[in-house]
């Protein structure tokens, strides 16, 4: 009886996989080859994993791979440590991909560089929306610490206050503009001997006065980020690139505020440079020099608008021992100095970025060709701007399912022992949270109703399971892999055959693993699993009387007013579902 009841009820699923081994997610991005002496081309990821594989391979028997860089990130939507997994999941994904490239390279010369939550690319991306909120968005990625604490507690954060803007409208706009393009992944191949360095003269971008904030329309700053630009744009660094940047503040006020202006300064361009050129984000070196009195005293000994008498105590006082707020105060005491003052410290209140770099610039010419590659039994191969595709790295974020229908083909089916062959109606309801990459909620229905009287056989039984699933690994489209189900289930059943049957109400609990494969690109899908859990049940056994009034009766002997309906109790533990389904996933929407 216990058997019969354990296998006609299903109560939750719990499935078994075949497959141990937790597939990288696919990712999308851009893939750089810069080839030294020739010039450089962005491919993007897609579809056409030989051709990228076959220019990469082309390349490499012509030039030897100096380096790779991979740069990876991921969306601040979900949890933190969840994004960060993501994140390192590409990064390693990447890198088998590289090494599929380029076998024989050394793992040492491999810079890998996984950024979790990519608020750089954010911040550059809503530089140049119309984003209702963005500035405040900005401010508060360049200004919030990733965790707000407050005597050792986490009090708020980063993306807690970003998720409130605006009562949340700023975040959904970015989720639905930007948040795709933060999961890409960056590869850029070297190739040829180490170049020699080249430093710029440095590049000024200048504050208002006790200010820290990059202003574009400010004094020459159009002009000034329009080198950098022009420096920075197309172009990606390799090792041994640096970018410096220094902060200066005038002597306007007291020294230790002007020391910290100055390393805001510094910082506040550095976030500038980040922002609008990610991948250079890397090789920046901030540092802060504070008041500048060496430009100062070169600045007065050279002004011919100054006095003899004049210069020679300003430089005086400029090369004493003196502190610096001494210094300060000395100055102004000089006739005329806090006038010629206000002509000078203007342009102290600047900073400063000197790139040094070692990226080839692209010829003039269109003509990227490399001869000669076809005579070692490769086609001859451009490096121009083009779109290949790699589906390894390709992560096709987009439409979600909002439900999954299906129904257990063991139970469409079944055969239960002293009944005979049968069939089970069942049926599954899946839901797939909108923000969820792990979490699906589900229900499970089953409800034979069939009655043989001529025969005694009966089969009836209404059972309904509640349950969630947790996948692994996250997934942002579809929901697929290894799951681990949990639930509960309520039932009552009149179950007969051979002129005996049982009739009860039961709840159980169980807990159990299972796997979903997609097929194809359908919206079919194949889910199987078992569970093992425990059905606690109250029951009543009952016999055909075979008699006049051809009824079904109690099997029960004692006194008649001591009867109690339910007087059997019954507690099972072990095996309670095995499952085959298969299904439909239903009524997509937009994902990111």
């Amino acid at each position: 009886m216990r058997f019969i009841i354990t296998a006609t009820l299903l109560f939750l699923t719990w499935t078994m996989s075949g497959q141990a081994q937790i597939q990288p997610d696919s990712m999308e991005g851009s893939v750089w080859v810069v080839v030294e002496g020739r010039g450089q081309a962005r491919f993007d990821m897609g579809t056409e994993a030989a051709a990228v594989r076959d220019t990469v391979m082309c390349l490499a028997s012509e030039y030897a791979v100096r380096s790779v860089s991979i740069r990876t990130g991921a969306s601040p939507d979900g949890k933190s440590t969840d994004n960060q997994e993501i994140s390192d999941r590409r990064a390693k994904a990447a890198r088998r991909m590289v090494k599929d490239w380029l076998p024989s390279l050394p793992d040492a010369r491999i810079d890998v560089s996984s950024v979790g939550e990519d608020y750089v690319t954010l911040a550059a991306l809503l530089r140049n929306s119309d984003i209702p909120g963005a500035a405040e968005a900005i401010h508060i990625i360049e200004t919030v610490p990733y965790w707000v604490t407050r005597e050792g507690r986490v009090v708020s954060s980063r993306k807690k206050q970003l998720m409130e803007l605006r009562g949340g409208q700023t975040w959904l706009q970015m989720r639905e503009a930007f948040f795709s393009r933060l999961r890409q992944t960056h590869i850029v191949i070297y190739f040829g001997d180490e170049p020699e360095q080249t430093a710029n003269e440095p590049i000024p971008v200048y504050f208002p006065l006790d200010d820290a904030t990059v202003r574009p329309s400010f004094r020459t700053n159009k002009e000034s980020l329009a080198r950098l630009d022009a420096l920075f744009d197309g172009r990606v660094p390799v090792p041994g690139d640096t970018v410096i940047v220094v902060g200066q503040a005038s002597m306007d006020g007291p020294e230790p505020h002007n020391a910290a202006l100055s390393r805001r300064r510094a910082e506040a361009l550095k976030a500038y440079v980040s922002s609008h050129y990610p991948l250079f984000s890397g090789v920046l070196d901030i540092r802060a020099e504070g008041e500048p009195w060496p430009d100062l005293r070169a600045d007065v000994a050279a002004d011919s608008l100054l006095g003899a008498g004049s210069r020679s105590a300003l430089l005086g006082i400029i090369d004493s021992d003196a502190p610096a707020d001494r210094k300060e105060t000395r100055l102004n005491a000089v006739p005329g100095w806090r006038t010629h003052a206000r002509s000078l410290y203007p342009r102290y209140r600047v900073s400063y970025i000197t790139p040094t770099y070692t990226m080839p610039f692209l010829p003039d010419e269109t003509d990227l060709g490399f001869a000669g590659l076809d005579d070692a039994g490769f086609p001859a191969v451009e490096l121009l701007p083009d779109h290949f595709t790699v589906p390894a790295l390709t992560r096709r974020v987009g439409l979600r399912p909002v439900l999954g229908i299906s129904t257990n083909l063991l139970y469409d089916i079944t055969y239960v022992p002293g009944y005979g062959l049968t069939s089970i109606p069942s049926f599954s309801l899946e839901y797939y949270p909108a923000r969820s990459r792990h979490f699906t909620f589900g229900l499970d229905l089953e409800w034979p109703m069939w009655k043989h009287w001529d025969t005694h056989r009966f089969l009836q039984i209404n059972n309904i399971a509640l349950w969630a699933r947790r996948y692994f690994p996250a997934r942002e489209d579809r929901f697929r892999g290894l799951y681990l189900q949990a639930g509960a289930n309520a039932a009552r059943f009149g179950i007969g055959w051979d002129a005996r049957g049982w009739e009860g109400e039961g709840v159980g609990a169980s807990l159990g693993l299972g796997h979903k494969w997609l097929l194809g690109h359908s919206r079919l899908f194949i889910d199987c699993g078992a569970a093992l859990g425990v059905f606690y049940a109250q029951h009543d056994p009952y016999v055909y009387g075979n008699d006049a009034t051809r009824r079904y009766y109690y099997d029960y002997a004692g006194d008649p007013d001591q009867f109690r309906k339910r007087n059997q109790r019954l507690l099972w533990a072990g095996p309670t579902r095995i499952y085959l389904s298969f299904g439909i996933d239903l009524f997509n929407r937009r994902h990111r």
